[in-house]
């Protein structure tokens, strides 16, 4: 009796992978109490064939006992090393012949960034640090880290006014099962406020509004070399409720404001985008 991909735990997840629940209609009644007569490794290659064994409990001669098998599947795929894991089993005679499939993950060989100009690279490996995002040298490859990495990468441009930049984590090959981590970043251009533009409001002029702008300013001479033209959406939240203070002291509480529309255009014909509200 074929029993193929009854036991089985899935490794294409991105993010903090958990071992999903033994599919298939084997629960262990088909097989279980059977001796081992068999039991093959397949994909092993810096783990042994005898390590994976172990950690699984299995051994020629024992009974089989597919509900402790599944414990110890679990207990082997928390441990970070494996991408894949699948265990199938057949019946052979009176015994019971286990095929063990794995795919190991690489190991981390290094890390490169490319494509950095405007950010240096100790900057982002603090912000890495700061967020708790590991992808150590050394140690097996863990890919739901990268999808951190990326959007860390990113966050950190956008913060210095590269609201168009993309950071794409990937792995090149160095040897079998070694690997380094690239980190290539296309930085976009930089935006920069054009202009606020308000609607809707009566009560106060377009100028008294952009004054209580701090943050988020037009690009002009002053504001330019005081950093306050880049375009920021934290910034801009932070404007925001200053306008929204504005309208409270005028004894507007109920005053609301919508959400902010953001144009991208390009400025002279260049690639120096621009930013209108």
């Amino acid at each position: 009796m074929a029993l193929a991909g009854c036991l089985s735990l899935a490794a294409a997840v991105p993010a903090a992978p958990t071992a999903p629940a033994v599919e298939g209609a084997l629960s262990g009644e088909a097989l279980a109490g059977r001796k081992l007569v068999e039991l093959v490794v397949e994909g092993a290659e810096s783990l042994t064939e005898e390590t994976v064994l172990f950690h699984l409990g299995l051994e020629t001669g024992a009974f089989f006992e597919p509900i402790e098998l599944d414990r110890r599947m679990r207990e082997l795929w928390k441990r970070g090393l494996l991408e894949d894991l699948t265990v199938d089993g057949e019946a052979v005679g009176g015994g019971v012949r286990l095929v063990i499939r794995i795919v190991e993950r690489p190991v981390v060989s290094s890390l490169v960034y490319r494509g950095l100009q405007r950010v240096r690279e100790s900057e982002i490996i603090a912000r890495l640090a700061d967020d708790g995002i590991l992808v150590p040298e050394g140690e097996p490859l863990r890919r739901g880290e990268l999808l951190r990495l990326e959007a860390a990468v990113e966050a950190l441009y956008r913060e210095r006014g590269f609201q168009l930049v993309d950071a794409v984590a990937a792995t090149e090959e160095l040897s079998a099962g070694r690997v380094a981590v690239v980190i290539m970043v296309d930085e976009g251009d930089r935006l920069r406020v054009s202009d606020l533009v308000f609607e809707g409001n009566t009560v106060f002029s377009d100028a008294r509004l952009r004054r209580a702008h701090k943050e988020s300013r037009p690009s002009g001479w002053v504001s330019r070399v005081r950093g306050k033209d880049r375009f920021d959406r934290a910034a801009l939240a932070r404007d925001l409720d200053r306008v929204r203070e504005v309208y409270r002291r005028a004894g507007y509480k109920d005053a609301s404001l919508g959400e902010p529309r953001v144009e991208v255009v390009q400025k002279g014909g260049r690639q120096d985008p621009w930013s209108v509200w």
